[in-house]
């Protein structure tokens, strides 16, 4: 499953996380967005955005229509296809997470990605936060806004 033909946007980037997290809780756990978008032709730097917040995506491809620029790493030159081949490395390092998750997911039903309210349902402030998630016991934050070197999650409070 994927959130259909997206375009090359941050906009897109940004809410393909609530997008997967939503199917994933509809009972959808092998789902991801279209890395780069679909149509248009993203800049270097969301490319690679979208990559290391892709890897993230339980389904996990690069995918353009045919009149688009290729996504693959090594196209987009240095410091980009570094940093894109490292977040690719990353996702196949944790791939016994991932295989873990979707068993897990097989036999129970459970979202392989999810929100922060599915850990943490008494603290309300969670529910309005839609850019983290969880991947098994993985904190995940991807930065998704244009020119931003970092993104900054502090873990939800537990309550009684």
């Amino acid at each position: 499953m994927w959130t259909g033909d997206n375009m090359s946007k941050w906009e897109y980037l940004k809410i393909s996380i609530p997008m997967i997290l939503t199917q994933n809780l509809a009972g959808m756990p092998f789902s991801g967005a279209d890395v780069g978008g679909f149509f248009g032709n993203p800049s270097k730097e969301l490319l690679t955005r979208w990559y290391q917040a892709g890897i993230w995506y339980p389904f996990f491809r690069a995918h353009a229509h045919i009149d688009a620029r290729r996504r693959e790493p090594w196209i987009a030159g240095e410091p980009y296809t570094s940093l894109m081949t490292e977040a690719v490395k990353l996702r196949y390092s944790l791939l016994p997470l991932w295989y873990t998750k979707f068993y897990e997911s097989s036999l129970t039903g459970t979202p392989v990605m999810t929100p922060l309210f599915y850990r943490f349902p008494d603290d309300e402030a969670t529910f309005a936060i839609e850019n983290s998630f969880f991947v098994g016991d993985l904190l995940v934050t991807p930065v998704t806004e244009e020119g931003a070197e970092k993104s900054n999650r502090l873990p939800p409070r537990r309550l009684k």
